[in-house]
């Protein structure tokens, strides 16, 4: 098998071929300890720490000169190039299913970092989805690490190469929050600790370990990985990653229990402070030292430089270095001391992560009422009024606060606005506006709530809708007077179905009103309808239709009982609020009738027509399955 484990054995068989086998072979010699130790983590790997992921048909350790010449991707993974100036980040957690941190938890953590962050925790068949993508030689090391730590280390920065974000350890806590000001400046951020010689080698140094150790010279600073912030393409993590694949299963080449386990730290202090410019060394011993060649102690421990003297900015008052890399790559790296105020492990026991302290947790928090937001993000002119008079009816019957957001930051708030606000809601809170999606607001505790509506039934009623004089007064003669100023494309005084004609033979632009991008975050880059689709099937508890009013209220009632509940007691008493059939300005009438020939016209001149209407039947069809599941609608 191993290195390793073939000269543990061949100790112990010189050991006992020298030795009585019918007396004392049972005592636990050391050799004899060795050998099973060695065995037991070579054949059973998941007895090393509780939890080993072995993903189905990766390739075996080492990888085959067939595999790895004609097989394996050449070069790097892929990563997302395109950073955006503002990015919406991810907090990205994994454990197993029993150390999984409790929502409150969660939702503390968020409070502490950017506005909007959303949070996704990794199951191991998750990770073994990402690593499937990966190229092989990734593949085949990470099934062979015999600790999930270092499996989970290799994940992580493939994942943060790929995608970019935050990783937290399910066992660490943030003690200062990162505002998005600080965090957007820079390109990734590290956090330092203090690791003595002891606490990584042990009382003695290495026999025969591929990295040359002093004995009494202690390793300096370390890069804690279980707190990292990066934007996509990051190269250290990439080196990172590579290494470890040159390296191997550190149980292979590294004999030292201890170095064999914290190597990851060695790895990625390295990759940091070979990049750090020479300017940050303030000793002139370290400065000669930089020219020297192979990974020493001593020269890592002037690599780490001293961030009291070099430091460029601060951080709370305190001092960090933050400068640009070989590579242009902007860093953060926080000194020890604000390190300890920045980030800590946190005892398990102590956080009540084990089963049955969980267990009370969840009983202690049961005792009160549960924590319950609803968000009711309308799209304009799907049926939003008709749901804001409804719950004005239901607010007292059923004990909730409605909270109009349009008084507060206006319509269509900045995602730190409505962020801000929605976070600030007492429990049993409502809020309502033409709002957008936040990504962070998910999980227990939080429901999402909107209406669609068929996208050209849409387009009909807010063409008559905007020039309403009933409803919208001064702004819909500012309406007017933009058609009137536009008579090629403008369409003013005229019926919607004549207007798609004009607008068609005058080759003139053609959208119709987007609806999915009221399931994205306020101005996000990245939107598209898939995206959008895919929050509305994770996070929204209901997205009803205008067509199927009287079912979507049954829905909600089912799904949303602390606010819906007995709506159908009071939906008589709903005033109406409808645009008007007669608009003597215009002296149009809304009939809804959109002629075959429209409908053939926008389809083909609408840019953004097959998109949309794909978007709202996927909507639809989830619409009925979550009707089926509640059981509102029976299955014949």
């Amino acid at each position: 098998a191993s290195p390793p484990l073939t000269a543990a054995c061949a100790r112990v068989h010189r050991h006992m071929a020298a030795s009585n086998l019918n007396f004392g072979w049972w005592r636990p010699t050391r050799q004899r300890i060795e050998c099973i130790t060695l065995l037991l983590h070579v054949l059973r790997p998941h007895t090393v720490d509780g939890r080993n992921i072995q993903c189905a048909g990766f390739p075996t350790w080492p990888l085959s000169a067939t595999l790895a010449l004609n097989k394996d991707t050449v070069g790097p993974p892929q990563c997302q190039h395109e950073r955006q100036p503002t990015p919406l980040w991810v907090l990205h957690q994994s454990s197993t299913p029993a150390r999984r941190p409790s929502r409150s938890a969660v939702i503390a953590t968020l409070h502490k970092l950017p506005a909007g962050t959303a949070y996704k925790w990794h199951s191991d068949d998750d990770i073994c989805r990402f690593m499937t993508a990966q190229p092989l030689r990734f593949q085949a090391l990470f099934n062979a690490l015999p600790r999930t730590v270092h499996q989970v280390d290799l994940w992580r920065y493939l994942l943060l190469y790929q995608q970019g974000g935050i990783y937290l350890d399910d066992d660490a806590e943030l003690l200062s929050i990162f505002n998005a000001s600080f965090v957007n400046s820079v390109d990734s951020m590290y956090v330092t600790q203090g690791s003595s010689h002891r606490a990584l080698y042990g009382s003695t140094s290495d026999e025969g370990g591929t990295l040359p150790l002093a004995a009494k010279e202690p390793f300096g600073k370390t890069i804690y990985n279980g707190f990292l912030v990066t934007k996509p393409c990051n190269h250290v993590l990439l080196s990172v990653a590579e290494r470890m694949t040159q390296l191997g299963p550190p149980t292979w080449t590294i004999p030292h229990g201890r170095l064999s386990y914290w190597y990851n730290l060695k790895l990625l202090a390295t990759a940091v402070a070979e990049r750090a410019p020479q300017e940050l060394h303030a000793n002139p011993h370290c400065r000669a030292r930089l020219n020297t060649s192979g990974v020493t102690p001593q020269r890592l421990k002037c690599l780490l430089f001293s961030l009291s003297a070099a430091a460029t900015a601060t951080f709370e008052g305190q001092p960090l270095a933050l400068y640009e890399d070989d590579r242009g790559w902007r860093t953060a790296v926080f000194d020890v001391p604000l390190s300890k105020a920045v980030v800590r492990e946190v005892d398990q026991v102590g956080r009540k992560s084990s089963k049955q302290g969980r267990i009370l947790a969840e009983l202690v928090t049961n005792r009160t009422a549960p924590v319950q937001r609803m968000i009711f993000t309308h799209v304009g002119k799907t049926g939003g009024s008709y749901i804001i008079s409804l719950l004005g009816l239901l607010q007292k019957r059923n004990k909730f606060t409605l909270v109009n957001g349009a008084l507060i930051h206006g319509f269509s708030p900045s995602l730190e606005d409505l962020t801000a606000q929605l976070v600030s809601m007492k429990s049993n809170s409502v809020y309502q506006n033409h709002a957008s999606f936040v990504p962070g607001l998910t999980g227990p505790g939080w429901q999402w709530v909107s209406l669609l509506r068929e996208p050209l039934d849409l387009w009909n009623s807010l063409f008559y809708y905007g020039v309403d004089m009933t409803l919208r007064k001064d702004k819909a003669m500012q309406a007017l007077h933009r058609r009137d100023a536009d008579p090629v494309c403008g369409c003013a005084r005229l019926e919607f179905d004549a207007c798609v004609n004009t607008m068609y033979l005058n080759n003139c632009t053609m959208q119709v009103p987007s609806q999915y991008r009221y399931f994205c975050a306020p101005k996000e880059n990245e939107c598209t309808a898939e995206l959008a689709f895919t929050r509305i099937r994770d996070y929204y508890v209901l997205v009803g239709l205008l067509e199927d009013m009287d079912l979507t209220l049954q829905a909600l009632a089912k799904l949303v009982p602390w606010v819906f509940a007995g709506q159908e007691k009071v939906a008589h008493a709903v005033p109406h609020r409808s645009t008007s059939l007669f608009n003597p300005i215009t002296q149009t009438t809304l009939n809804g009738c959109l002629s075959t020939r429209s409908r053939k016209q926008i389809a083909e001149r609408a840019s953004n027509y097959e998109e949309e209407y794909r978007f709202y039947k996927q909507v639809r069809q989830l619409f009925y399955r979550r009707l089926y599941k509640s059981n509102v609608l029976r299955r014949r």
